[in-house]
């Protein structure tokens, strides 16, 4: 499951996201959009907060789109 799709499943705005994982809401769109590369830190913080349903592999490699 993406971010964006777990954080709208929740029903977690972005704000309260960035609060949580402790960044920046604008750095937290730039992970979101892809603009910024998330740091393995930051990758288990998420999917510890998220209980496993955001992988932090997932985070780490990204499938590229075509």
């Amino acid at each position: 499951m993406t971010l964006q799709d777990w954080q709208i499943q929740q029903g977690i705005s972005n704000a309260q996201l960035a609060k949580l994982i402790g960044v920046h809401v604008s750095y937290l769109s730039h992970l979101r959009k892809g603009r910024r590369k998330v740091s393995p830190g930051l990758a288990l913080k998420i999917e510890q907060i998220s209980e496993g349903a955001v992988d932090k592999l997932e985070l780490l490699y990204p499938k590229q789109e075509n």
